[in-house]
């Protein structure tokens, strides 16, 4: 998939009003800049600027006026910062665990004197797809199928999941949704497996598209079953989150 950012970090100023912020503190100097000159991890001996974190880290900004800093939301969730942890020159605040609605690969920045900054590009890392079935193994070429699965994440450009069947043909991806995926068969596709990559990873179903045989679905119980005795049951898991 090609990616259209760049590895520059660039830091836009916009000038809009924030409404109320109960938490901002009004009283700093209202000509004092703000100023974020990179982030970076919070060991001190690793002092290498970043542009990506996983979710649950915490990292370092560093920069100028960072004590007007009163509100950090990484694309749409709000992280908690800690005054304890903000300085002129430095602020610690981990990155919220929640996957976010919308990815913008931009942090938000609040401040005291009714400024709104955006950092960009800030990649939090989300997970990585994983298929779990397929609505037909047997369908035909150009024929509309769904799979199945978890994070299935479209890019910042709004660029879908790229799904591929065997040998090697891009499917057409119809619909997106975080946990589905309508895809056209491509012509001339083959037996296989199905993988779908998005920018965070790729994964490769369990299943075999197109298979031999279909495996047989379990007969319907007739209330007449002999007891199963479980105590050693095997988990099983629909989603894989790594």
């Amino acid at each position: 998939m090609k990616m259209l950012y760049t590895n520059k970090l660039l830091l836009f100023i916009a000038f809009l009003p924030i409404v109320s912020f109960s938490s901002c503190d009004n009283e700093e100097d209202p000509e004092r800049k703000v100023i974020v000159h990179y982030i970076r991890f919070t060991d001190p001996t690793n002092i290498v600027p970043i542009s990506r974190a996983p979710r649950g880290s915490t990292i370092a900004f560093v920069g100028e006026g960072l004590e007007k800093i009163c509100g950090v939301t990484f694309n749409d969730i709000e992280a908690t910062l800690n005054p304890v942890f903000v300085t002129p020159t430095t602020f610690i605040v981990s990155i919220p665990n929640e996957i976010p609605n919308v990815i913008t690969h931009s942090i938000y920045l609040r401040t005291s004197d009714g400024l709104f900054f955006v950092y960009s590009p800030f990649f939090v890392e989300l997970p990585v797809p994983y298929i779990r079935a397929i609505s037909d193994l047997q369908a035909a070429d150009s024929v509309e199928v769904t799979l199945y699965g978890a994070h299935f994440y479209a890019d910042v450009q709004g660029n879908p999941p790229v799904v591929i069947f065997s040998p090697e043909l891009d499917a057409e991806v119809l619909s997106v949704e975080r946990d589905s995926l309508i895809v056209r068969v491509p012509m001339g596709t083959q037996q296989g497996a199905v993988t779908v990559t998005t920018e965070y990873g790729s994964a490769t179903s369990s299943f075999i598209f197109r298979p031999d045989r279909i495996p047989a679905e379990p007969p319907e119980s007739d209330g007449n079953e002999t007891p199963v005795d479980n105590s050693d049951p095997v988990t099983e898991t629909d989603e894989v989150f790594l």
